[in-house]
């Protein structure tokens, strides 16, 4: 071991150092730092690899006989011009002393030969800097001819102090080098030239030869590991850790908690080797570093893991004398203390803060600074922090002399506003160079150990900061890059660099503005600013930079970094909201009483947006909101009854412009537009059934006029709607509902139904009225698609139009069954007597209905009739080319279950032409179409007779039941027959022959009726038995008040497909379907659901058959009750209020 100390104290290396050689391993260490429930700064396999992990950087101190100093011009664009000497980072696959000579030759053009190591400097466990000197043996000196990107030129140079430095980093190791050079040869308080020993390292170690004396004897002892082999204690250098934190903590390992005194003295050796270019190529080294313990061996006590060796006399006193010498080893420049550095940058500090111009050199040493205090000096990020506060709070007290000073209220805003932008501008800045110390006070904020988090920092940051101070030749281009742009910055505030939001340093300074300030003024600030904005409210005319320049104070000021706006939005939103409640809760008041609710809308209408604009100046963007409510609130909310008892009057005049401006002043109050859509609903019940009362005479008598009159009422309603409201959905409802109790009201109109199945089985007349709408519709659409005077007056397009809006109208109407019912049986009778006016708007209409919902069984039922009616033609066709008789007559074949109602069909003996010819159309329908069954519909067939009497002849068409009257009398034309003769002869029911009878009697459109009578009565049900019929052989048609004696009439009218008791029929079935339509609903639902309580079964009920027509409760009732009497559901047993399906 003695061997070894001696090769060590030579500057030689040592045998290749192993992990079972480590004492404490980066391993051992994050294991260490693990168990204090601190997150490891650096990977445990942490390989260090030039240029990647590891940045080594070699710096040469140059001194001729004339004692002065090499230097190069820096031509990087981030120090250009800069003067420092040649250094820069190891390149891989170089040593330390091959870096030296290459970058000495590439910035200055000289050759050199390095002599010896003068100094180690490191920052963190990942970046080194080695110091060499050495004499020049070639070369020429770069002139600025010559520059290229290393350099401009190289000069020697006797007072550095005469150029401009990049860095003054290097005047220490420059005065070092010039007394190396000085010294007296042999001289045993210097080193010998020593150059680091070529060896190569997997790893970073650190050696450390510990040395103590007992001073009892003055022998000197040295430390000794047991580990493995006899060796001086070695140490992995930690990445992540100053080289003090590591010897440090690597000394605790060492002696225990009880720690003797000790000091590193210096350095004794550095091991390196490249491997580049090998299988696994490191970049390691070893530092051999002498560590002195100041107290006897006596009182020193080791905890079992190493011993104490005593040296022998000569190599004590060897050693003795290293000891002794302060230059007897290589420096090592690890104590950077907050008292060291904190004198030469609290200037720096302060002239940020002042806005005072700062250079890149001292921007670059600021950062540097912070960044050795932050590694070296336990203490040093606290002490930081503190001295920047003195000195945040000293400059923050003048900048509130100098706002206080100002008496008059613009003059204190525009003082404050002037130094709050220009501190605000620095909070900005000035936290950049001290992100170092923000890493080092949240790391002692998260651990228990304040001195193992104090020395902890990332590789990354450690090398990128010191590189600046360092003055590295690549590292350093970025930061000073940087640092420039910055400093230009800190005299403008219009481009602001990127900073933490939650910055440490940055949060201070806010603190202690709002502290120290703004918390003595905040009162008088708002008031000034509130005062100016009350002034503009009232017209006068001022700077508005003012109130805006008091916001950004309160918006910038918050650190809180949860809630940006927390103070903003308590002091300066509180007092602009409160200053404009109270200023118009008076003017809103004034401007009601003196110029009334139409000239105080405009007045509303136009302050409000007069304040939203001025809150887009003064307010941030999540205030404007809070600002429009407090504005609502004065102007509209609080004088909202006496808007709203104008609104009625306002619709009734249609006043829409007056109405725009309403709604839109009470559409900003919750619930406000609520009055006004029952205003409009109210308007359109009360002015629709006005209107429809007024016009009764002529609407009740024409359906074309009624339906127009709905029309022309939705039109109405709907420009009111449009023009006062814009169409707003809420009022486009509100037209709706209130159209729809216009069309469904039974006023004018009444539609008769039974109430219940039960109450039509058994006769008994109970009726439940609704409205007659849906039976008028179906009636104007039959006009427009039949044949008649008033559709051949319209184009096909305006059919086509009304058509539509029959179904605009058909929307509101609630009992849309009842239409369907009307409109089938309209289409059958056009489609029987083939009186369509237009076959393609017929099939148009069936589509239309489709898609504005009517239900799909309904609609296929229409389309089939119309293909019923083209079989029909074609059987028709190949019946009369089968037959001689009867050419004239054409049947139509039709499927029951599209068109037939059962109970409609009417016994009549037919004449025998008809009846012979009916057996002969069943045996031709037999032939094509096996087991089917016809059912002859007697009336739904007419035809067309030849009527003779003393005027002329007239081709007359009649319905199958007048065709049977007139032909009892085709054998005695003179005859009086009876009408009970005409009953046994027709075998008519009563009802029907008297109805027949009476439109052959009193036909509304013949002047002349065909068959006259007696005695005369005023309707048919006072026909009696006795009562005579003849023909009237003057019948003839009048034309121009003359007879003539040929012509056709047409008698069928509206009896063709109806009967007598067919109305009554036809509204039995209406209610009848709705009762299998409700059924089948229930079970349609229940199937689904399986179970399912009354209230959500009734609700899915009427869902689903609204657009057919809304089922009262007492349907639904006895519809449940029948189908749980029928087993196809039950009631839960423990709930009657809920109901099971039953398969």
């Amino acid at each position: 071991m003695e061997t070894n100390l001696v090769r060590v104290l030579e500057g030689q290396y040592l045998d290749e150092l192993t992990s079972e050689l480590c004492d404490f391993t980066l391993e051992e260490q994050n294991a260490a730092t693990e168990a204090q429930g601190v997150k490891p700064l650096a990977s445990s396999d942490y390989i260090p690899i030039v240029g990647k992990t590891v940045t080594y950087v070699v710096a040469c101190v140059i001194v001729n006989d004339s004692n002065e100093v090499l230097m190069m011009q820096e031509a990087k664009e981030s120090c250009a011009g800069k003067w420092y000497l040649p250094a820069g980072r190891m390149e891989p696959g170089e040593t330390i002393v091959e870096a030296g000579v290459r970058e000495v030759l590439e910035e200055t053009g000289l050759k050199v030969e390095i002599t010896t190591l003068l100094a180690v400097e490191t920052a963190g466990g990942s970046w080194f800097r080695f110091v060499l000197t050495g004499n020049v043996i070639g070369g020429e000196l770069k002139t600025p001819s010559q520059a290229d990107q290393e350099s401009i030129q190289a000069k020697w140079c006797q007072n550095l102090n005469e150029l401009s430095l990049r860095a003054n980093d290097i005047l220490p190791v420059v005065e070092l080098a010039r007394n190396y050079r000085k010294r007296v040869p042999k001289d045993p308080n210097w080193h010998r030239e020593i150059l680091p020993a070529r060896k190569a390292h997997y790893k970073n170690y650190l050696r450390v030869v510990v040395a103590i004396k007992n001073k009892s004897t003055n022998q000197v002892y040295v430390l000794l590991s047991e580990k493995t082999a006899y060796h001086f204690p070695t140490v992995e250098i930690h990445p992540g850790r100053s080289i003090h934190s590591t010897l440090k903590k690597f000394m605790i390992e060492l002696f225990g908690a009880d720690l003797p005194q000790h000091r590193p003295h210096g350095v004794l050796s550095v091991e390196h080797h490249t491997t580049d270019g090998q299988a696994n190529p490191t970049d390691g080294l070893c530092l051999t570093v002498l560590v002195i313990c100041r107290p006897s061996i006596e009182s020193v006590s080791l905890i079992g893991k190493c011993i104490w060796h005593e040296l022998s006399k000569d190599l004590s006193a060897r050693l003795a004398m290293a000891v002794a010498g302060k230059n007897a080893t290589f420096q090592l420049h690890v104590n950077s203390t907050f008292e060291d550095k904190w004198p030469s940058m609290r200037p720096v500090v302060l002239s940020l803060l002042k806005q005072e111009r700062v250079t890149p050199s001292e921007w670059q040493e600021l950062f540097f600074a912070v960044h050795l205090v932050c590694l070296w000096d336990d203490k040093g990020p606290l002490k930081i922090h503190e001295s920047l506060q003195q000195d945040i709070v000293a400059y923050i007290k003048q900048a509130q002399c100098r706002v206080l000073a100002q008496r008059e209220e613009q003059a204190l805003l525009k003082a404050y506003i002037v130094e709050w932008r220009k501190f605000f501008t620095q909070s900005n800045y000035l936290p950049l160079p001290f992100a170092k110390l923000e890493s080092c006070l949240q790391s002692k904020g998260s651990s228990s150990s304040v001195s193992s988090s104090g020395a902890g920092a990332s590789s990354s940051s450690s090398s990128s900061a010191t590189a600046t101070g360092a003055g590295t030749s690549h590292n350093s281009a970025a930061c000073a890059s940087a640092s420039t742009s910055s400093s230009s910055a800190s005299s403008s505030s219009s481009k602001k660099p990127t900073h933490a939001e939650d910055s440490i340093v940055r949060k201070l300074m806010l603190d202690s503005w709002n502290q120290s300030i703004f918390m003595n003024i905040k009162h008088r600030l708002q008031e000034s600013a509130m005062k100016l904005v009350h002034a503009e409210r009232n017209g006068e005319a001022f700077d508005s930079q003012l109130v805006i320049g008091v916001r950004e104070s309160y918006v910038n000021l918050c650190s809180n970094t949860e809630d940006k706006l927390e103070i903003y939005r308590e002091n300066f939103e509180a007092a602009y909201l409160h200053a404009t409640s109270s200023f118009y809760r008076l003017k809103a008041s004034e401007q009601l009483q003196t110029n009334g609710v139409k000239s105080f809308m405009e007045y509303a209408d136009a302050k409000l947006r007069e304040e939203e604009a001025r809150g887009e100046r003064y307010l941030e963007p999540g205030s404007i909101t809070a600002l429009g409510q407090c504005c609502v609130t004065v102007l509209i909310g609080d004088h909202l009854p006496t808007l709203l008892a104008e609104c009625a009057p306002l619709i009734e005049a249609r006043e829409t412009q007056r109405l725009q401006l309403m709604f839109r002043l009470l559409d900003r109050v919750a619930g406000g537009v609520d009055p006004m859509l029952r205003d409009l609903e109210n308007h359109i019940v009360q002015a629709g059934l006005a209107d429809m009362v007024a016009a009764a005479d002529i609407i009740t008598q024409d359906s074309e006029k009624y339906v127009e009159r709905l029309l022309k009422l939705f039109r109405r309603f709907s420009d009111l709607v449009k023009e006062a409201f814009n169409d707003d959905p809420r009022f486009l409802t509100a037209r709706d509902k209130a159209f729809k109790t216009v069309v469904n009201d039974i006023t004018l109109f009444k539609l008769e139904l039974p109430t219940s199945n039960t109450a039509m089985a058994r006769g008994i007349k109970i009726s439940t009225p609704e409205s007659k709408c849906p039976e008028l519709l179906a009636n104007y659409c039959d006009m427009l698609l039949r044949r008649t005077p008033f559709s051949k007056r319209l184009t096909t397009e305006e059919i086509e139009s009304r058509l539509k809006d029959v179904l605009l109208v058909l929307k509101y109407v609630s009992n849309k069954d009842v239409f369907m019912r009307y409109h089938k049986a309209h289409l059958t009778r056009r489609l029987i007597l083939d009186s369509s006016a237009d076959s393609e708007k017929e099939e148009d209409m069936v589509e239309w209905l489709r898609e504005v919902g009517m239900p799909a069984d309904y609609v296929n039922k229409l389309a089939r009739m119309f293909q019923d009616i083209k079989v029909s033609e074609d059987l028709n066709t190949q019946f009369r080319s089968q037959t001689t008789r009867h050419d004239a007559i054409n049947i139509k074949i039709l499927n029951a279950g599209a068109w037939a109602r059962g109970s409609e069909r009417v016994s009549v003996s037919l004449p025998l032409e008809l009846e012979d010819y009916i057996p002969e159309v069943e045996e031709f329908y037999k032939k094509k179409h096996s087991g089917r069954k016809l059912q002859w519909y007697h009336h739904m067939s007419n035809g067309t007779i030849t009527f003779a009497n003393n005027t002329g002849r007239f081709d007359l068409d009649v319905t199958t039941f007048q065709m049977a009257v007139l032909f009892a009398w085709n054998q005695r034309p003179n005859e009086k027959v009876s009408y009970e003769n005409l009953r046994l002869a027709t075998e008519l029911p009563d009802p029907e022959l008297r109805r027949t009878l009476w439109s052959l009697v009193a036909f509304p459109k013949l002047k002349r009726q065909l068959l006259v009578y007696e005695p005369a009565i005023n309707n048919p049900k006072d026909f009696s038995e006795n009562t005579l019929f003849w023909v009237n052989q003057e019948f003839a048609i009048i034309k121009n008040g003359k007879p003539q004696r040929r012509g056709k009439v047409n008698l069928v009218g509206r009896l063709q497909l109806s009967t007598e008791r067919s109305q009554q029929e036809d509204n039995q079935s209406i209610v009848q379907l709705r009762i299998l339509r409700t059924q089948e609903a229930i079970i349609k639902i229940m199937k689904m659901r399986k179970r399912l309580s009354n209230a959500a079964l009734q609700a899915e009920l009427v869902d689903i058959l609204k657009n057919m027509f809304l089922p009262s409760k007492k349907m639904i009732k006895e519809q449940l009750e029948w189908l749980i009497e029928h087993k196809y559901m039950r009631r839960d047993d423990d709930d009657i209020n809920t109901f099971i399906y039953m398969a």
